[in-house]
């Protein structure tokens, strides 16, 4: 490993100084030449995936003779992700002018994953386009970890005052059109891990989507699914980089029955219950479902799906939106 220090070293440090925990031992050192900040540190067995170690560096001094007693470090070796543990969560293609577009990752599932070795891509010419490394070094991602990938972190802080600290990577990211386009999260064994095709008509009717982002309802619902993406809320300022969406609701499925979850909403673009999940779970695939959303009067109001075929279990959610494109009582 790479340890950095705020100073430079004494080269007088000796392999006592060092001690690290998890049953390993600290086999040698290099204080790296000539700006002595920084020391490169091998162990004698090798270092498991997963494991958080503590490294401990005990009396040891700068070169003007400031001493430390002792001072500690952790460390981690990630994981190499697999598809299905890193998801696209939330996605900005249509800044406010003189804005940065960004696009979110989170990752879902239960282990420490290494973004480097990650790519993202758009679709360019029938194909997919130039792979965009997300990070060119070891970076670890915790789980339920978010972080937003932007080429300008500063610009898009600016505008989203409800941002993730620490939590930007500031790299090149595909160019996205500002009414549709699809993008492509590449795994490291060069698999498209998740596609996600975008457009205006996923924003609310009633909303200019200049400056709003979509944010992802569940990340357990597929991607695909048009109807698990709202627009953020206006109440966190219509974007929230690096944090968890301001519409995130998780499914919450009951068995053998049709449920809806919660059983009033209000879609007010307030962050809270802005969406109505209906949930189902069947015995069986391959049911097909048509549902229509009428008012207390028997009246049509919104024709959600027809003829939309099931999974055995799942989710489907309205935003209050009406068949003419207005806000539903």
């Amino acid at each position: 490993i790479l340890v950095g220090f705020n100073e430079p070293l004494d080269s007088g440090i000796t392999l006592s100084a060092l001690s690290v925990s998890g049953g390993i031992n600290v086999a040698g050192f290099n204080l790296i030449q000539p700006d002595l900040t920084s020391m490169q540190i091998w162990f004698d067995a090798l270092v498991d995936s997963g494991v958080t170690y503590t490294l401990t560096v005990t009396d040891f001094s700068d070169c003007e003779g400031n001493a430390n007693v002792s001072d500690q470090g952790d460390f981690i070796l990630p994981f190499t992700g697999v598809a299905g543990e890193l998801v696209i969560n939330e996605i900005l293609y249509n800044p406010r002018t003189g804005g940065d577009d960004y696009i979110e990752l989170k990752n879902i599932s239960d282990r420490v994953i290494d973004l480097q070795g990650w790519y993202l891509a758009d679709f360019d010419d029938d194909t997919v386009g130039t792979l965009r490394p997300i990070a060119t070094s070891h970076l670890p991602m915790e789980p339920g970890g978010i972080f937003a990938i932007t080429e300008d972190s500063m610009n898009v802080k600016m505008e989203y005052i409800m941002h993730g600290i620490g939590r930007f990577i500031e790299t090149d990211i595909p160019s996205m059109s500002n009414d549709s386009g699809t993008v492509f999260l590449i795994s490291p064994t060069l698999e498209v891990a998740e596609q996600f095709s975008y457009n205006d008509d996923m924003h609310f009717a009633l909303l200019d989507a200049d400056g709003v982002s979509l944010e992802r309802i569940d990340t357990d619902r597929p991607v695909d699914d048009v109807t698990n993406w709202h627009s953020a809320a206006a109440t966190i300022g219509f974007g929230t980089p690096g944090l968890e969406n301001s519409q995130y609701y998780p499914t919450n499925v009951d068995a053998g029955i049709v449920t809806t979850d919660p059983d009033i909403f209000s879609p007010d673009y307030d962050g809270y219950n802005d969406v109505v999940n209906i949930n189902y779970q069947f015995e069986e695939f391959g049911n097909l479902a048509t549902i229509t959303i009428y008012d207390p009067r028997g009246r049509v109001v919104k024709r959600l799906v027809e003829n939309h075929l099931l999974n055995a279990e799942g989710t489907i959610s309205w935003d209050g939106e009406t068949e003419d494109g207005l806000k539903a009582r």
